[in-house]
């Protein structure tokens, strides 16, 4: 004999009350995402190199290896401690207590041990 299956719950409604509606409305609007004010057609200004790993903790940060050369278009900070960077045709923010400034063009990519590159 199987046990009796029983409805699942309702699911609860939601009801926005008008003070909550003038609150929201009263909000600022929120900064645009890095994307909209982002211009990956401009060539890179500088260059810089990773000094330390680092792993995105947002959507609009950039993951790198230490040692990753990386575009920086706009060539200086876009806020401050940060700079919107490219590291193989993927952009974000990267922050800037994590690389140093390359001078001149960049170096050429060498691949690490073990990597191979097509």
């Amino acid at each position: 004999a199987s046990a009796p299956t029983s409805a699942p719950a309702p699911a609860p409604e939601y009801v926005l009350l008008p003070a909550a509606v003038q609150a929201l409305a009263s909000l600022p609007p929120v900064a645009p995402a890095a994307e909209e004010h982002w211009h990956p057609q401009q060539a890179a200004q500088k260059h810089a190199r990773a000094t330390f790993d680092y792993a995105a903790r947002m959507p609009d940060e950039l993951s790198f290896f230490v040692d990753d050369t990386i575009e920086l278009p706009t060539g200086e900070p876009t806020e401050p401690g940060w700079y919107q960077g490219v590291l193989k045709g993927i952009h974000g923010l990267v922050p800037t207590t994590h690389i140093e400034i390359v001078a001149g063009a960049p170096p050429p990519a060498v691949p690490k041990s073990g990597q191979v590159y097509m």
